[in-house]
């Protein structure tokens, strides 16, 4: 049956080369892993929750209720009530109807701030234009909504050098409206969109306190997942796995994972449920026989996190193995 290897040592090592000057808040949607977020807390990071639920996750592994940021720029009320009761103050909005649900919190204004060849771009959704900035300023000194900083997120998936530094640029541009109507912010808050791969170089104002919100940065390397062959035609196999498990990730995330072995010969990796568009890809593979394993590296980020039933298929949730 498929698995998951987690190595939480990558953790370690992603945490080594991260800015020391960024406090990161881990995205716990990236990845809800228990042992990767207690692993993570021991480290000394803090967590970008987007939801209750996420909120008591992070909560039962011992974390303060002041190393968690509310990520969600619109909440339900209900909860964000009960993140006020358990002792999460600082969150995000973008609207003067979110503003309105959040007096006695400590909000950043998140504000829009596109890399435009990220492979997915949030700000169709979320972020204030910069036309509006001011007016929501006003409204929230008007209603005594307490403003602390200001947010971007360039989108997920982001290869840009450059966009983070243009999204500090940005929210210096914001604060200073802050500071003109009365607020005194101290946080920029640079969201998320980092990879591993590469770390953009990065110049930040050292009179207010960065944080980010790393998701893939952190959770990406530390997992691999080991698919088993369960069906072979001339041209094509099918494995335990399908982009209704973990390579939803070729959906939602737009990434096209790549399996650690080569060979000569092109072979369709089909998915085993039985919806047609359920195809992993085309890949040039060894001669594979059912039974035998596919390693996939790299497979931590934004894939069990949406791993589904359909087809009354259990795909793997929890790893296996851990290689501490």
């Amino acid at each position: 049956m498929s698995h998951y290897i987690y190595n939480l040592n990558h953790l370690n090592d992603a945490h080594s080369e991260w800015y020391p000057h960024i406090k990161p808040f881990y995205a716990v949607k990236c990845n809800p892993n228990k042992e990767l977020i207690h692993r993570l807390k021991t480290l000394g990071l803090g967590f970008d929750c987007a939801s209750r639920s996420e909120i008591q996750t992070v909560l039962d592994e011992g974390v303060d209720p002041n190393n968690i940021i509310y990520a969600n720029p619109c909440k339900r009320i209900e909860d964000v009530m009960w993140a006020k009761e358990h002792g999460v103050t600082l969150t995000t909005f973008d609207s003067i109807y979110e503003a309105e649900k959040l007096r006695g919190f400590d909000c950043i204004l998140r504000i829009r701030n596109d890399d435009a060849n990220a492979r997915c771009i949030l700000g169709v959704k979320y972020g204030v234009q910069e036309c509006d900035w001011e007016n929501l300023i006003v409204y929230c000194k008007f209603r005594n909504v307490r403003i602390v900083g200001v947010s971007f997120h360039i989108g997920s998936g982001s290869e840009s050098d450059s966009a983070h530094q243009q999204g500090v640029r940005k929210a210096m541009q914001c604060l200073d409206l802050c500071f003109k109507h009365g607020y005194k912010p101290h946080i920029i808050d640079l969201g998320g969109g980092f990879s591993y791969k590469r770390l953009p170089q990065l110049v930040t104002p050292r009179q207010f306190t960065i944080i980010a919100e790393p998701g893939r940065y952190y959770a990406e390397g530390c997992m691999t997942l080991k698919t088993k062959v369960i069906g072979k035609k001339d041209s094509s196999i099918t494995i335990d796995e399908s982009i209704y498990g973990a390579f939803n990730c070729k959906m939602f995330d737009h990434v096209n994972p790549e399996p650690s072995i080569k060979g000569e010969y092109e072979t369709t990796v089909y998915g085993c449920t039985c919806d047609g568009i359920d195809t992993i890809g085309l890949y040039k593979l060894p001669l594979l026989h059912i039974g035998d394993y596919i390693e996939w590296k790299n497979m931590g980020a934004y894939t069990v996190a949406a791993s589904t039933k359909f087809n009354g298929m259990n795909f793997p949730i929890n790893p296996d193995q851990f290689q501490h």
